[in-house]
């Protein structure tokens, strides 16, 4: 079994309000879990207007599939044009 893991670091341009960022964060999380059902949630920087440290989890049998899942996240993220990705990391993690 494989665990994927992949954070991102948003930036939300002239965004002024906690109430206009959640506008923003929430349909980011809400599209990709129902188009990759993977799990996902705003894990930091939660009291920044401006930024977003997303956290998506995604599980498989296949090293290839998860990491593959996790790069068309990170790239479907971008396309919605929401928000700006400043960084990302990732990690696949192996339990036998």
């Amino acid at each position: 079994m494989y665990v994927g893991i992949l954070q991102l670091e948003l930036q939300l341009h002239g965004n002024d309000s906690l109430k206009g960022k959640r506008s923003v964060i929430r349909p980011i999380l809400e599209r990709t879990r129902e188009k990759f059902h993977c799990a996902a949630a705003e894990t930091g920087r939660n009291d920044e207007h401006e930024f977003s440290e997303l956290g998506f989890g995604v599980v498989g049998n296949d090293r290839a599939f998860v990491n593959g899942c996790l790069d068309k996240i990170a790239d479907y993220v971008e396309s919605l044009g929401l928000a700006q990705t400043i960084s990302q990391e990732w990690d696949i993690l192996r339990f036998p």
